[in-house]
């Protein structure tokens, strides 16, 4: 799967993947590789990164079955090299959650980075 050949300009994906990348995205329960290695592969094969977050590590939590608290990093904001480049300030914000099992993210992009050609000097 890559949505990549169908776009053409800088972009950028943010959303529960209901998946973790590596064992520190996870507290509590069982990390599985394979899983995550499917994550990865989608990634790699889109040219997607993650965006510098801020503001805490997991996104997502609840108790499980001996009501024992998992947390994971669910939810994620990944973009491709030209998105990066065009904001480089970028960095998402894991806020408090209210009414839900996730924390809202906020994507601060800062100004793009305007390229005006060669500078006289």
């Amino acid at each position: 799967m890559c949505l990549k050949r169908d776009i053409v300009d800088p972009w950028l994906l943010m959303r529960d993947f209901n998946e973790i990348i590596r064992p520190s995205e996870q507290k509590g329960g069982t990390f599985s590789h394979s899983r995550a290695e499917v994550l990865l592969n989608v990634m790699d094969n889109c040219n997607l990164v993650d965006v510098n977050t801020n503001g805490g590590t997991f996104t997502w939590s609840r108790p499980c079955t001996d009501n024992r608290m998992v947390f994971r990093k669910l939810d994620r904001v990944v973009a491709d090299v030209p998105w990066c480049m065009a904001f480089p300030e970028a960095a998402v914000e894991v806020l408090c959650k209210f009414h839900s099992d996730h924390n809202p993210l906020l994507l601060r992009c800062g100004l793009p980075r305007r390229d005006f050609g060669p500078q006289p000097f």
